[in-house]
């Protein structure tokens, strides 16, 4: 198993579960300009970060590569069972994670670390959203995050 990572990339998702479940694999570092190298294209169609190759399967998306991994290995429990009514809030929260959480986050990001390299973020879409509206974006979709409860089988919902 590689998993093709870029530091500080949403490539940390796919590599913190695989420390997790504490397994063998192989972590492939890469550059933005590797990924313009010929052939990256077949891993990735859009020449980006993660890629997880596993056998024949190569996938990218960071939660999807999560979820595939969570349920490669479910002995280790980082994912409930597909019969359970947990599965539903599990799905809930991963995708709310990268869905919704991230945008603001980002946004943010963008303008209190201004030295993003141009070919990362152009100079004209890191002053879309500024800080201020960034943060309140994101107070906003983090609420869900304060209300949440624990049910009878102790699983936050």
């Amino acid at each position: 198993m590689k998993l093709y990572y870029i530091p500080t990339t949403r490539a940390v998702r796919p590599r913190w579960i695989l420390e997790e479940l504490g397994i063998s694999y192989e972590l492939v570092y890469v550059t933005m300009a590797m990924t313009q190298e010929p052939g990256y294209e077949k891993l990735h169609p859009h020449r980006k970060v993660p890629v997880l190759v596993d056998g024949d399967i190569i996938m990218f998306e960071s939660a999807a590569i999560c979820a595939y991994l969570a349920d490669k290995f479910p002995e280790k429990e980082l994912a409930p069972s597909p019969t359970s009514d947990a599965r539903s809030y599990y799905y809930q929260w991963l995708f709310y994670a990268s869905l919704t959480l991230e945008a603001p986050v980002e946004q943010f990001m963008f303008n209190v670390l201004p030295n993003l390299p141009e070919k990362l973020l152009p100079q004209k879409e890191k002053t879309k959203v500024s800080a201020e509206e960034a943060l309140i974006w994101f107070n906003k979709v983090a609420q869900p995050l304060t209300v949440f409860r624990v049910n009878n089988s102790g699983v936050c919902i």
